[in-house]
């Protein structure tokens, strides 16, 4: 009897403690779940308010920049994009302040905490913004293909649509790339300045070229000495200059320029001018009115702010969300930095002309460089190295590296160094990170994606 109740004593207890023990787990299982999440949830939300911060202060930026007034609305929530937080993965998209409906759409690039603005463009007439659902940028692998044959590409700009335009010197016409082909697209091939619709324009020895945000497309003349505008239905007008070889600022249509050769876009829509036999770089603001931002009538190499820097050939030019110029100073194979006070400085190459990468900007070399550099969502510029044959590459730190091309002339496709180029000219980069060159002497327009 006695064996018997504590067996049952024993039996009942080892029962009692095997449920006892499944309760802990469970609530030990509940409390760690709930930490977790509350951890999580923590970071997620730390990691969006910091991203949020971080958009509505650049979108607050660009807007001022780029006109629209501030009304305190910025970009709608970082929850509602469903963002995701993969570690270096680029993500592309597009949000709209938090009007109803929207103003304006911001588009740009998230990368693991940082936020590059590309585009701020007026909502579409439906008062939506495209683009919510993020889309996974591929990096650009340095793939260099062909994509058309034409004589002597010049400049080059994509709109907003995809077209793909470039100056086709020889010919003073633009053409517009369409499947595989070259099709003139403005200019009638004679070599004068007329203003007219689409192949009834003229345009006299054209060069650069650059888009705004509205899609309007500037090429530099530097026989015509003006500036020429081509808007999205092909109306070709004269932006800039009196046709008059000199250096006059004032008024757009009074002003003087002197073989202008890189045009550019800025904050504002404020076009920027390489005025190569000036040696001088311009501003031109969409209300019209034109000024010297730095450079001097005598060519040298001298830093420093607004008239007391020199300048010697400059031909290409960019400039940065911030308003910072860089310009590729031809003959003194150098690139040169602008900041928006005026104050001028050497960003990259070194007294020696030829062809060095290095760590320390000021140590790289370069060849002559008549064309325009471009910038990538992440500040990196780069630059059609023409004698040297190269695609070269400028990282925000400093560092330049060789991008493509093999160094040897020719036309040939294929992966980074592998690939050839004959003279390549001028670059422009699309918000997807490909990027366009003409290969000036090869007579074609590559893609390097």
């Amino acid at each position: 009897m006695l064996s018997s109740s504590i067996q049952h004593r024993t039996h009942h207890s080892s029962g009692f403690t095997i449920i006892e023990l499944l309760v802990v787990i469970v609530v030990i299982g509940v409390l760690a779940g709930i930490a977790l999440l509350s951890f999580y949830g923590i970071a997620d939300r730390a990691r969006d308010s910091a991203l949020k911060s971080d958009l509505n202060s650049a979108s607050k930026i660009l807007a001022i920049e780029r006109g629209v007034s501030d009304t305190g609305q910025y970009p709608a929530s970082l929850a509602e994009l469903n963002l995701p937080s993969n570690s270096g993965t680029t993500y592309s998209y597009t949000v709209d302040n938090l009007a109803s409906p929207p103003t304006f759409c911001l588009t740009g690039f998230l990368d693991d905490s940082s936020f590059y603005i590309t585009h701020l463009n007026a909502a579409p007439v439906e008062g939506t913004c495209p683009g919510h659902s993020p889309t996974v940028l591929l990096p650009n692998n340095g793939v260099v293909t062909t994509l058309a044959t034409i004589d002597d590409p010049r400049g080059v700009a994509v709109r907003s649509n995809g077209d793909v335009f470039v100056v086709n010197q020889t010919a003073r016409q633009i053409f517009r790339l369409s499947g595989s082909s070259m099709v003139a697209y403005a200019g009638s091939g004679v070599n004068t300045t007329t203003n007219g619709n689409g192949l009834s324009a003229a345009f006299n020895t054209p060069g650069g070229l650059a888009v705004d945000s509205n899609d309007n497309l500037y090429t530099a003349e530097c026989n015509g000495q003006r500036i020429r505008k081509i808007d999205p239905a092909g109306n070709v007008t004269t932006f800039a200059g009196s046709g008059t070889s000199g250096h006059l600022d004032g008024a757009a249509a009074s002003a003087r320029f002197w073989c202008p050769q890189g045009v550019a876009v800025g904050p504002n829509d404020d076009i920027y001018v390489a005025d190569g036999n000036n040696h001088r770089i311009r501003k031109i603001t969409q209300a019209g009115v034109v000024s010297t931002l730095a450079g001097q009538a005598t060519a040298g190499f001298s830093d420093g702010v607004g008239a007391a820097a020199s300048f010697d050939g400059p031909h290409g030019i960019i400039v940065d969300p911030a308003g910072n110029v860089f310009v590729t100073d031809d003959n003194r194979a150098k690139v040169r930095k602008i900041s928006p006070d005026g104050t001028v400085s050497t960003y990259a190459g070194g007294s020696v002309i030829g062809y060095l990468d290095a760590a320390i900007p000021t140590d790289a070399r370069f060849s002559t460089n008549r064309g325009a550099p471009a910038l990538d969502s992440a500040g990196n510029i780069y630059l059609a190295d023409g004698t040297n044959n190269r695609i070269r590459k400028i990282t925000p730190a400093g560092v330049v590296t060789t991008f493509a091309g093999s160094g040897v002339a020719g036309v040939l496709d294929g992966t980074g160094t592998a690939a050839r180029f004959n003279y390549p000219r001028n670059i422009f980069i699309t918000a997807d990170g490909t990027i366009y060159v003409t290969d000036n002497t090869g007579d074609r327009l590559r893609m390097i994606r």
